[in-house]
């Protein structure tokens, strides 16, 4: 209980500096707006790393999450900043593993939009809760680095790892493929 509580604190505290800093760093250049489309919701497939996961639960998983973009600055190669949550869930008889996160993150959008759309890579930082049903639940700072492609009608396709700290010794980690549209 008392790790649960420190992870908690630890990650509001993250979440809330970077989410401080964001805002300030967006709000700082003159060139800031609205972002257009600030909504996401995404799904797709979890695919863990760790050969204990996929041997107890499985090696495909549902994903989704949603997310609100709140900040953009209209440089060439705009940042957003973006809070998120992500769900993910597997089971393969009567084991289940289930995973939820709560966090702030970025995406870089690496050119400016063309007549399609337009490549970026996002970060992200988080409270993660991993829960393995029979066995532990426990809360962990975790994280995801991604890279994706979106479409100026509003679709958009991508590829994260989830990084997540292990829980007695097995490794949540993963690749997420997700499709989704902002609006």
């Amino acid at each position: 209980m008392k790790s649960l509580m420190r992870n908690t604190a630890v990650t509001l505290a993250v979440l809330g500096s970077v989410g401080i800093v964001g805002t300030g760093m967006a709000h700082a250049q003159d060139d800031t707006k609205a972002v257009e489309r600030p909504y996401r919701v995404k799904i797709g497939g979890f695919f863990p790393t760790e050969g204990d996961v996929k041997d107890a639960y499985g090696s495909t998983f549902f994903s989704g999450g949603v997310s609100w973009d709140f900040s953009k600055t209209l440089a060439t190669n705009p940042t957003v900043f973006t809070l998120y949550t992500d769900y993910t869930r597997g089971e393969r008889g009567d084991n289940t593993l289930g995973i939820w996160g709560l966090g702030v993150g970025a995406r870089f959008l690496f050119a400016p939009a063309n007549s399609s759309g337009q490549p970026y890579g996002e970060l992200g930082l988080g409270y993660y809760n991993v829960d393995f049903s029979p066995g532990p639940s426990a809360g962990r700072v975790g994280g995801k680095l991604g890279l994706g492609y979106q479409l100026n009608q509003g679709l958009f396709g991508e590829v994260e790892y989830n990084l997540i700290d292990k829980v007695e010794g097995v490794n949540p980690s993963g690749v997420r493929l997700n499709v989704g549209y902002r609006f």
